[in-house]
């Protein structure tokens, strides 16, 4: 019996990203941000505990998004290279290909197996580098709207923090004792919670910056002829960086786009003229 198939194991792999960038992330982000305020009100040495568990957690931070990124980086080059399998054919390069199944982590394997993504892309092109377009604009389009849909999300979040960060800076001004050491306890464990922000600020620019470059790749496949190879591999190797270095799109943003993203993607085929046929056809 054969094991997962690459874009299964894509797909499996995303998801144990996502669990580190939207779960274990978040939570020590809120543990992080209980423990500040408790600094605001508790006395020393007790307030230098606590600004040195708020430092732990963010190096935990720091940490988990690395991990995170890495196993979406993972994720991102099964997909491809499951994407160029499957518009073009059985792949050639057979031990890079086990190099990428054998780089995937062993949750990801496991949960791969009970996962059936037989029907992810919508072309019905033959075989070929016409197909390989269609699949390659499919993902474009797909990518630019929910990249940008993800950072209006993440906007609110990052309007949420700051308003929080002030909050606990104003109230730390009100609890404020006259103490010098204490005063410095609180005024780094503040400052270390603004970190928070920065982290979710550069979530946010990451999904734009990928949004746009989604957004070019998909203009520059309307243009393309298919049987002129150079400019096809420019743009699969652009549109390769742009979802690398970008997060994951979160699962309840996708849900919520889904629908009306179908119907956008089947409008936008039927405006498409049909290509050049592949000289390999």
């Amino acid at each position: 019996m054969s094991g997962p198939g690459l874009l299964e194991l894509a797909t499996a792999e995303q998801e144990n990203a996502k669990r580190h960038l939207y779960r274990l992330v978040p939570l020590c982000h809120a543990v992080a941000a209980v423990l500040v305020v408790l600094t605001l009100f508790v006395p020393l040495p007790w307030a230098y505990f606590l600004a040195l568990a708020v430092l732990l957690l963010q190096g935990f931070v720091w940490s988990l998004r690395g991990q995170g990124l890495g196993l979406h980086r993972r994720a991102e080059e099964a997909r491809r290279r499951a994407l160029l399998i499957n518009a073009l054919g059985e792949n050639a390069e057979r031990l890079d290909v086990a190099k990428i199944q054998a780089a995937i982590s062993k949750r990801a394997c496991r949960a791969a197996r009970q996962k059936d993504r037989s029907g992810y892309w919508a072309s019905q092109a033959q075989q070929g580098t016409g197909r390989l377009l269609d699949e390659m604009q499919e993902s474009a389009f797909w990518s630019m709207h929910l990249y940008a849909a993800a950072a209006r999300t993440m906007h609110k979040v990052l309007a949420a923090v700051v308003v929080g960060l002030a909050l606990i800076a104003l109230v730390g001004f009100v609890v404020f004792s006259g103490d010098t050491d204490l005063a410095v306890a609180r005024v780094i464990v503040v400052a270390l919670s603004s970190l928070i922000g920065v982290d979710v600020l550069g979530q946010v620019r990451a999904w734009q910056t990928a949004a746009a470059e989604a957004e070019r790749v998909d203009r520059r496949l309307d243009k393309l002829d298919e049987t002129v190879v150079e400019p096809m591999l420019a743009v699969v190797a652009d549109y390769a960086v742009a979802t690398a270095s970008a997060p994951p799109i979160p699962d309840r943003v996708y849900e919520a786009e889904k629908d009306r993203l179908e119907e956008l993607w089947r409008k936008h085929r039927s405006g498409t003229p049909p290509r050049a046929q592949s000289v390999s056809e």
